[in-house]
């Protein structure tokens, strides 16, 4: 999106009308120096494509997304940044066996609710452990937990989703390798994973949890 400077503009202002991050505005205009750089009138400056309208925000049908008969538990996180933040569903199916499903829907003013991460047959009773903040900015992340149903290898199965390269990713997987005795915890900017066998914590080095003991 591209704005033209008007009379009395600064780059504050310009961004607290667009809901903008200024730091976001300076990456993507070079020839703006810094936060007070004085802006011309007439000057045209690029914001970023995230700027959201101002339009109603529906609540979404979740009956077109979750299988039919599921229980369904919504945590609303703000994985991308946006104005809207996305909603992270846990659909549960029972039957002879629980399985679970977690989806992610984003709201756009162009296309409404739409699914932008699904995971479906999982095996597990799960549910919501934490929401955090492990990037490095403002960008959340979800922990999702179970515990394994499995007699000969029982322990407690986890993901981590977050937001990096523009799509939903699992940061940290453990949903099919069960930690026994397992615990999850948020230190900081650490994830801190025991167990029966020692501790284990998962720190991001910008484009990947690296596991360190």
């Amino acid at each position: 999106m591209h704005y033209t400077v008007k009379v009395g503009d600064t780059l504050p202002s310009i961004c607290q009308r667009f809901r903008v991050e200024v730091d976001d505005v300076l990456r993507i205009n070079p020839s703006i120096r810094t936060v007070h750089h004085r802006l011309v009138v007439g000057q045209v400056i690029r914001l970023p494509a995230t700027v959201v309208v101002d339009c109603p925000v529906p609540e979404p049908v979740l009956e077109r997304i979750i299988p039919t008969a599921a229980g369904v538990t919504v945590r609303i996180v703000s994985l991308t940044r946006r104005r809207i933040p996305e909603r992270v569903l846990i659909c549960r199916v029972r039957g002879t066996r629980v399985i679970s499903c977690i989806v992610v829907i984003r709201f756009t003013c162009a296309l409404g609710w739409q699914t932008i991460f699904r995971r479906d047959d999982i095996g597990l009773p799960l549910q919501f452990m934490d929401t955090c903040c492990l990037l490095g900015d403002d960008r959340e992340q979800v922990i999702i937990g179970g515990m394994s149903v499995t007699r000969n290898n029982p322990g407690l199965c986890f993901m981590v989703l977050g937001w990096h390269n523009d799509q939903v990713v699992e940061l940290v997987n453990h949903l099919h390798t069960p930690i026994p005795q397992g615990t999850v915890r948020v230190e900081g900017s650490r994830l801190v994973v025991g167990s029966s066998t020692g501790q284990t914590s998962y720190v991001w080095n910008g484009s990947s949890m690296v596991e360190s003991r």
